[in-house]
């Protein structure tokens, strides 16, 4: 397959892709760059039976 992927954390540019495509739902990013206090946190919608807003809290 094609899938993206990385073999060194500093690789890892925080794009989200590995998310997206992730066949087990195994993968949640948390970005600390903007806000250290509100990180944003990327995971796959199948986690939550909740409509998620953008920019809500969670």
């Amino acid at each position: 397959t094609q899938l993206p992927y990385f073999t060194d954390d500093d690789d890892c540019i925080g794009c989200g892709q590995c998310v997206a495509v992730c066949p087990g739902l195994a993968i949640t990013l948390v970005d600390y760059r903007k806000d250290k206090e509100s990180p944003v946190v990327t995971f796959p919608l199948e986690l939550t039976h909740e409509k998620i807003e953008v920019g809500q809290t969670v």
